[in-house]
């Protein structure tokens, strides 16, 4: 899993919101256990068919979003109660599944996160892409990106979307802004696929698989609807 140690972050005044549970691909609901789950996968409107036998499109139930999502995968969206009633706004967390039921991939409807502390990582980035679906608007930048990031003492993986303008420090880049002022993040968990990553070059070999490619397609699909 993803280590974002040594970082600190509130919301809204709300200290330790566990945004770092974002990237590690974990669940921000633990707040709250008993929100219901709904599998938006087994309903009939939340998957329509695409041309590309690879893909289906997933609808979020909110209707804000949409993205490719690879054939055999899931979907399961969460209500995030706590956080909910702390913003007063309908916060969703949403989690992919793969076909093995893995959680690979997270995207984060309706929040609002800001800061981190720490060092920032030296960032090497292995991979990007634009993400049309998302130039919703003058001056928005939001991409897709692969790095390889360097702590003090250990590495991590990010393979997300991010608005560079924030710059390159620590996770911020990865909370990009969508309509209303709300914040959303899509990512997907590296580690939880390829167990813990001691240098750059064991995921460079990942980038040649179809898998890697199915789940950067997803990623930079992404669309406000």
């Amino acid at each position: 899993m993803f280590t974002t140690l040594k970082r600190q972050y509130s919301v809204l005044g709300v200290a330790a919101l566990a945004i770092p549970a974002l990237l590690l691909g974990s669940s921000m609901a633990q707040a709250n256990p008993a929100a219901p789950i709904v599998d938006r996968a087994a309903h009939s409107k939340a998957i329509v068919e695409s041309k590309n036998p690879k893909f289906s499109i997933y609808r979020t139930n909110s209707g804000l979003f949409s993205f490719k999502l690879p054939k055999g995968y899931t979907v399961k969206e969460q209500a995030n109660q706590w956080l909910s009633e702390q913003l007063g706004r309908q916060v969703v967390d949403i989690y992919i599944y793969s076909a093995k039921g893995l959680q690979i991939g997270y995207l984060a409807e309706r929040y609002y996160a800001d800061g981190a502390s720490g060092p920032a990582p030296k960032q090497l980035i292995l991979d990007q892409a634009a993400t049309p679906n998302m130039h919703y608007s003058p001056g928005a930048t939001i991409n897709y990106y692969l790095s390889y990031n360097s702590y003090s003492g250990f590495g991590e993986v990010t393979m997300r979307l991010e608005d560079r303008n924030k710059g390159s420090y620590g996770v911020a880049p990865s909370q990009f802004e969508v309509t209303g002022n709300f914040i959303s993040v899509f990512t997907v968990n590296v580690a939880n696929i390829l167990g813990d990553i001691s240098s750059p070059q064991q995921v460079k070999a990942w980038q040649h698989t179809a898998q890697y490619a199915a789940l950067k397609t997803m990623l930079s699909s992404l669309t406000v609807n």
